[in-house]
Order: structure tokens, then C-alpha cells, then sequence
């Protein structure tokens, strides 16, 4: 199920994430597409980016991929999880892919209600 509470907290954590690993001059971009049947609600930003080897391990509790900066970088390592636990609720399809040339693109995608 669908709901405007589950929506506004994965996009909260998406950007929440992208805020904590950005440069502050760079920018942070939102957008709804739809492609055929679903909807694609994503989070890009300029960052340094995730290892591919990492991208699955973010939607861990308590997972950090830096943990020598983990106290640089506000945060607990449950944002990500939160929105995976939300997204899997709502039947939605949560990851995270590359935004050429630098930084992550986080994705929640879900399915048209017929």
C-alpha cells in the first residue's frame, strides 16, 4: 500500500543522505519519472559516490561505508534502512545507481496503481 507518510520518509532519508555527502555548492537533484506502468521517484547528487561493492551493504542497519569519517558525518547508519523497511511496505523497489561523472543516484520505484 501506497501511502504519503511512507513516500515522505524515503524521500526525507534520500535527502537527508545526499545533504551529508555532498559538497555544499553542488547540487541535489528530485524527480518523479514514469516509464510505462511505473513511477520512479529519485534523489541525485554530486558526491563521491558508492563502490559498487557497497551499493547493496547501504540498506544495512547501521552500515557506514567510511568508517574512519563516521564521526566526521552526522548519522546513525538507519536512514537508508528505514527507507528500505518503508519501500518494501509500499511493494516499491529501493536502490542506488551512478550519477555520471561523480555521486549517487537513489531510487524508489513503484508500480501504477491500476
Amino acid at each position: 500500500m501506497l501511502t504519503k507518510k511512507a513516500v515522505r520518509q524515503v524521500l526525507i532519508a534520500f535527502i537527508e543522505n545526499a545533504g551529508k555527502y555532498s559538497p555544499v555548492e553542488k547540487n541535489i537533484v528530485v524527480k518523479l519519472k514514469t516509464s510505462g506502468d511505473t513511477l520512479d521517484l529519485s534523489v541525485a547528487d554530486e558526491g563521491q559516490g558508492i563502490p559498487n561493492e557497497e551499493k547493496e551493504k547501504i540498506f544495512e542497519r547501521f552500515y557506514r561505508i567510511d568508517k574512519s569519517r563516521s564521526s566526521e558525518i552526522p548519522g546513525t547508519g538507519l536512514g537508508l534502512s528505514i527507507a528500505k523497511q518503508y519501500a518494501e511496505m509500499m511493494g516499491a523497489w529501493i536502490f542506488v545507481s551512478d550519477n555520471v561523472p561523480t555521486g549517487s543516484i537513489f531510487h524508489l520505484v513503484f508500480h501504477k496503481e491500476s
